[in-house]
């Protein structure tokens, strides 16, 4: 199974899924990171072996706050979907043009309301 996570700088990774000690360890050796964030609902899930061998391995975990998976879309995409809604286009339109999903474009529509999004620590505007 393909795990999920995202590379924040070149010795940081996020991980917004739980990672079993045989992935982790796969993890560890393919990015050689020192420092992990996770939720606290993640990490109370890794097992005690997980815990040692990150501690060992001098990996610092820290506990995040932010929910949920990050948005994989660039910035710019996201101010030429709400650019578009605003020239009249459909939902079902834009994600065609832009060759993305006609629910996720509804999504991030209904997220630009707010007239801004986060993505990992950036506040990207919206018009």
């Amino acid at each position: 199974m393909k795990k999920f996570y995202k590379k924040l700088d070149d010795s940081s990774i996020h991980l917004p899924e739980y990672f079993g000690l045989r992935d982790m360890k796969s993890l560890i050796r393919r990015e050689k990171p020192t420092k992990i964030s996770t939720g606290k609902s993640n990490y109370e899930k890794y097992a005690r072996k997980t815990k040692e061998m990150l501690s060992k391995k001098q990996i610092k975990i820290e506990l995040t706050t932010t929910r949920g998976r990050p948005i994989g879309i660039k910035p710019e995409k996201l101010k030429q979907i709400k650019e578009m809604q605003l020239e009249g286009f459909s939902v079902r339109k834009i994600g065609k043009e832009l060759k993305i999903p006609k629910s996720t474009v509804h999504y991030l529509l209904k997220k630009a309301k707010a007239r801004k999004i986060r993505l990992g620590r950036k506040l990207v505007y919206l018009r």
